[in-house]
C-alpha cells in the first residue's frame, strides 16, 4: 500500500508538466496579425498551453509596424516568449491592454526569450501589442499563453486530499 500511494502521488505531481502547446495562430499559415485595435482575434484560450508564430518587418514601407493579438482567457494566465529572433531591430516592446474596459496593463522591452514576461493574469479580454523600438527591424517570436488545466488541478486536490484522508483513517 504504501508503494501505491508513492507511485500516485508522483503521477499527481508529474501529470500536469507533460502537457503540450498547440499552435493558435501562426502567421505563415493563418495571415498576418492585424495591426490595429482590438486586433486579430485568436479565439477563447482555456486551459493548455497556445503558442502564437509571428513575425514582424517594421522597415522603410512596411506593411506592418506592430502586431496585435486580441484573445480571451478563461482562467488565470501567463505569458512567455520562448524563441525570439531580433534581427536587424535594436529591441522590441509588447504591451498588455484589458480590452474588459481595464486599459494598459503592463509592458516589457523585449531583448532576449523571456519564461515570465507577464505572469499570472486574471481571466479577462486581453490584447497583447508587439512593437519595435525605433520603428525599424525584424522580429521573429513565439509566444505562449498559459492556461492551468482545472481537471488537473482539480486532480491534483482531489488525490491529495485522498491521501490525507488514507493517512488520518490509518492512525485514527
Amino acid at each position: 500500500m504504501k508503494h501505491f500511494r508513492l507511485i500516485a502521488l508522483a503521477l499527481l505531481i508529474l501529470g500536469p508538466l507533460g502537457a503540450n502547446a498547440d499552435v493558435i495562430w501562426n502567421e505563415a499559415v493563418d495571415g498576418d496579425l492585424d495591426g490595429s485595435f482590438p486586433g486579430s482575434d485568436v479565439g477563447t484560450l482555456g486551459g493548455g498551453i497556445w503558442d502564437i508564430i509571428g513575425s514582424l518587418d517594421a522597415g522603410s514601407g512596411a506593411p506592418d509596424t506592430h502586431d496585435v493579438i486580441l484573445f480571451t482567457a478563461t482562467d488565470t494566465w501567463t505569458l512567455s516568449l520562448i524563441d525570439l529572433t531580433l534581427g536587424t531591430a535594436t529591441g522590441w516592446v509588447v504591451f498588455l491592454f484589458d480590452n474588459s474596459g481595464g486599459g494598459f496593463i503592463d509592458s516589457a522591452n523585449l531583448v532576449a526569450p523571456t519564461d515570465d514576461v507577464f505572469g499570472l493574469v486574471a481571466a479577462g479580454i486581453y490584447s497583447l501589442n508587439f512593437t519595435p523600438i525605433g520603428n525599424t527591424g525584424t522580429l521573429d517570436y513565439v509566444a505562449r499563453i498559459e492556461v492551468p488545466e482545472p481537471g488537473t488541478l482539480a486532480l491534483l486536490g482531489i488525490g491529495l486530499a485522498g491521501m490525507g484522508f488514507a493517512r488520518r483513517k490509518k492512525t485514527g
